[in-house]
Parts: structure tokens; sequence; C-alpha cells
């Protein structure tokens, strides 16, 4: 069969290319190699920000690297809560090793959590924002972890929903994706408060999954809907940033 051959392809459009490198004149950042579960090196940046003892750890979309305008614009707003923050390039992204799948995407983020603890960070103090595919990245490590908190960005509920969305006929799911990248799944074994942001205009993922997902968050949860913006424009909002503050302070 040449679907499972097709699906790296389908899921993931990594690339190589850095576009762009924070400004080190205004950020104190150190490039970290790390090894993931399967022993390839994977590459990420440290900002290390004297202001807070709380990090944010960021899971980038399956199209996106750790040099791409949207990844350095969520350091640089984050970075100014005040955080501490850590991006990450998984398997076959940047500069990191390997090839993309979900377990190794999934290890990846294990050990960009592992980074972050050895680097004397709290559970409770790492909240942990997923993009698009990175949200279902960083719901898994909240439901494998203690975090302080997890934040889905423009997220999908599962890849079987999104291949009903994309599929022309719009009812059957392609079932013999591997992948199942199951958001509302793992979201059961999710203790840490939840944030969901997304766009009502999204191109790319329904606002309507959004709101499938807060509707199955169990626990502390919030829904922030933006009026505007396709899939890769701005989402901070006034509302957002301020939401994101308030976690990082735990309240």
């Amino acid at each position: 069969m040449l679907e499972p051959l097709l699906e790296p392809g389908m899921l993931y459009s990594p690339t190589k290319i850095i576009a762009a490198y924070p400004d080190a004149r205004s950020f104190k950042y150190e490039d970290v190699s790390l090894s993931s579960k399967n022993g390839r090196k994977i590459n990420g940046w440290f900002f290390k920000n004297d202001r807070s003892r709380k990090a944010i750890l960021y899971l980038h979309g399956n199209s996106d690297n750790i040099g791409a305008p949207l990844t350095l614009y969520t350091v640089r707003t984050s970075y100014r809560l005040p955080a501490n923050v850590f991006a990450l390039d998984y398997q076959g992204y940047g500069k990191s090793e390997g090839s993309p799948s979900e377990e190794n995407v999934y290890n990846d983020a294990e050990a960009a959590y592992a980074f972050l603890r050895k680097k004397g960070f709290a559970p409770r103090d790492i909240v942990v924002i997923g993009n698009s595919m990175g949200g279902a990245v960083a719901t898994y490590l909240a439901s494998k972890h203690e975090v302080g908190g997890l934040v889905l960005q423009r997220s999908f509920t599962s890849i079987a929903a999104m291949s009903v969305r994309k599929n022309p006929l719009y009812r059957f799911p392609l079932v013999w994706l591997r992948s199942k990248f199951d958001t509302l799944a793992m979201l059961k074994k999710v203790k840490a408060p939840i944030l969901i942001v997304h766009s009502k205009q999204d191109d790319i993922v329904p606002h309507q999954m959004a709101m499938e997902i807060f509707k199955n968050c169990p626990g502390q949860k919030k829904l922030i809907t933006i009026e505007t913006g396709h899939h890769d424009d701005d989402i901070f909002s006034q509302e957002y940033i301020q939401s994101l503050k308030v976690m990082l302070e735990g309240k």
C-alpha cells in the first residue's frame, strides 16, 4: 500500500532554512542541542529572562520552524510578559536531525520539557504553548507531565477530523492514517488550566474545532475568540496577553 508512504508528506512540511535569527542585542539566548529518545539531535533556542522564574515552552506548527516569523513573534511577546522562553524544532525541522513522525515529535517535546526541568524550573512554573499541530504535541506533553498551564493556538481536534475537512467528500476520514494527534482524547488526562485561542476567520482549522476542544476540556478553561485573522496571522490580542500573564502567575 502506498498510503502510509504518503502520510509524512501530507502531515509535515519541514523546512531546513532558518529565515531569521533573534536580535542578540535585545534577547539573551542560548542555541541548544538536545538528544531525543531515538538519539537524534534536536535544536532549540532558550531565551533567559532574569526578570522571571517562569518558563514558556513553545511548540510550533507543521510548516514552521524556530526561525519563522510567527515563532519569533511569539517568543518576543512571551519574553516581554516577562517569561523565560524555549522554542524547539522537531526532528527534520531547522537544524534538527531525523524526520518527523507523531512519536518523534512527542519525544522531542519530552526532551524540551526535561531541558527546562534541568534548568531549575518547577513543573508548575512551565506553561506550554502549542500552535496548530503543536497544540496536539503540547496536549500530549501536558497529559503526561505536570505543567502550570496549557495554551492551544489554532489547534485541531484530531487528524481524523482534519482529514474529513480536507477530503472532497467531507464525510470519510482517511482511515489508513497511522498518526492520530487526537487532542480531544489526550485532553482527558490534562490537569492544568487550559487556554484556547482561535480566530473566527481561520482558513485552515475551523473555529468550530476550538469550540469542541473547549467543550471537552476538564477543569479550569478559557476560550478567547479573535474576530479577524487567518491561520498564520497575529493572534496576540490584549485579552490573550493578559490571560497568559494570569496563567503564568498561577491565578
